[in-house]
């Protein structure tokens, strides 16, 4: 019996042989038979390396943290938000109470017109009666026209003031001495003033005078 691509056995063997078993390298057929299996090694796959535990989420929490920390307790000691300064300021205005206005100065009492009078009618009054007379004329506000007589600072004297010989005088009080600058003795001027309620004898005092011509 004869293989295909095998050579004839040879005779003179005594007995049957086996063909020999060709390779599967030159005959480019499979072996028959069991399969024989080679031993090659396992591939050893490489491991992937165990994942690192990761640092820096725990660094940036601790940094996060802190500075949160940092801020909640410096939130307290901060400057108030701006609608709390107006809160406070609307609040402040509300309690001050309002300050009044300090009240107008009075406006000076206006004097009245004084009452002409003839100065010897007033003179003849004290001449008779000075207590009667003090009752009558103290407290008046006057005016009329005599000579002049004698004239010192701040003071001048009028004279011929009774219908009668007497030496009663008028004496007239000014508040300002250049207001006698311009009178003359002997000359007559007009005046007004303020009759004294408390005379001496022979002297009729009139205060607060000015001089009208």
């Amino acid at each position: 019996m004869t293989y295909p691509g095998y050579p004839p056995p040879q005779h003179g063997y005594s007995g049957q042989q086996h063909p020999p078993q060709p390779s599967p390298q030159h005959t480019g057929q499979h072996r028959y038979g069991p399969p024989q299996w080679s031993h090659q090694p396992q591939q050893q796959w490489p491991t992937a390396p165990a994942p690192k535990k990761r640092k820096w989420p725990w660094i940036v929490g601790g940094v996060v943290g802190f500075f949160v920390l940092v801020g909640s307790c410096g939130g307290n000691n901060s400057a108030p938000t701006t609608s709390a300064v107006s809160a406070g300021a609307v609040s402040s205005v509300a309690q001050t109470p309002a300050v009044a206005a300090p009240p107008a100065p009075a406006p000076e009492p206006t004097r009245p017109d004084p009452t002409v009078i003839k100065v010897k009618q007033m003179g003849d009054d004290f001449e008779t009666n000075q207590l009667a007379a003090e009752k009558k004329w103290g407290g008046q506000y006057v005016q009329f026209t005599a000579p002049v007589g004698n004239i010192n600072s701040f003071s001048v004297s009028f004279q011929d003031v009774t219908t009668k010989f007497s030496f009663t005088q008028v004496s007239c009080r000014f508040e300002d001495e250049s207001a006698v600058l311009n009178l003359a003795k002997d000359k007559p001027a007009t005046v007004r003033g303020i009759v004294g309620e408390d005379q001496l004898l022979g002297v009729i005092s009139l205060n607060e005078c000015e001089i009208v011509s």
